[in-house]
C-alpha cells in the first residue's frame, strides 16, 4: 500500500511513500493529536528519519520536497479504491483564488477519511461507503477546523454549504 504526501502550503502532490516509511515518520515526528495527518520537517529531521529507517526513496522524496526551503509542512493520505466519494473545490473568501493545502475530512460513524485540496483548490475524497450522509469538515494548516457541517446529498448533487466558498458534489457508483 502506498501513501500520498501533499504540501500543505501549495496543495502540490509530493509523491508516494510506503506504509513502512509512514510508520517511521509517525514514530519520529511530533503529532499534535491522535488524529494528526500532517507533519512539519526541517533539514535536521531528514537525518533523524533516515537513521530511524526511512527508505532511500522516502528520504529522496522529502529532500526534493524540502528543496531550498528551510521547512516543509506536509500531509499524508491513503488513496481509496472506490467509485464513490465527495469532490469539490474550495476558494478563498470572495471566491477569487483557490485555497490549496486544506484538509477535507469526512466521517461515517467512527470511520474517518481525508484528503487535501490541491493547487487549484480542488479535492476528490474517495469513500468506501455508498451513503448520503457524512459529517464533513475543512481544516487549515495546524488542524484548526474552519468549517464543519453534516452533509446529506443525493448523488450528483452539488451543494454549497455554510459561509466557506465550498462546493461539494456527492459522487455515486454508477
Amino acid at each position: 500500500m502506498l501513501v500520498t504526501l501533499c504540501d500543505r502550503t501549495t496543495g502540490q502532490v509530493l509523491g508516494q511513500i510506503s506504509k513502512a516509511d509512514l510508520t517511521v515518520i509517525q514514530e519520529i515526528l511530533e503529532e499534535e493529536s491522535e488524529s494528526d495527518v500532517d507533519y512539519y520537517i526541517q533539514d535536521s529531521a531528514l537525518e533523524l528519519l533516515s537513521q530511524a529507517g526511512l527508505s532511500p526513496d522516502g528520504h529522496l522524496l522529502l529532500t526534493k520536497a524540502l528543496g531550498d526551503h528551510a521547512d516543509l509542512e506536509f500531509g499524508w493520505e491513503i488513496p481509496q479504491e472506490t467509485d464513490t466519494g465527495l469532490k469539490g473545490s474550495i476558494s478563498t473568501e470572495g471566491g477569487d483564488r483557490p485555497a490549496p493545502g486544506l484538509a477535507v475530512e469526512a466521517r461515517f460513524g467512527k470511520e474517518r477519511y481525508w484528503t487535501f485540496t490541491r493547487d487549484d483548490g480542488g479535492f476528490d475524497l474517495r469513500l468506501p461507503h455508498e451513503s448520503r450522509s457524512y459529517q464533513v469538515s475543512v481544516a487549515i494548516v495546524g488542524g484548526k477546523v474552519v468549517w464543519s457541517e453534516a452533509l446529506d446529498a443525493e448523488a450528483g448533487e452539488v451543494t454549497r454549504l455554510g459561509d466557506l466558498p465550498l462546493d461539494i458534489e456527492l459522487v455515486a457508483n454508477n
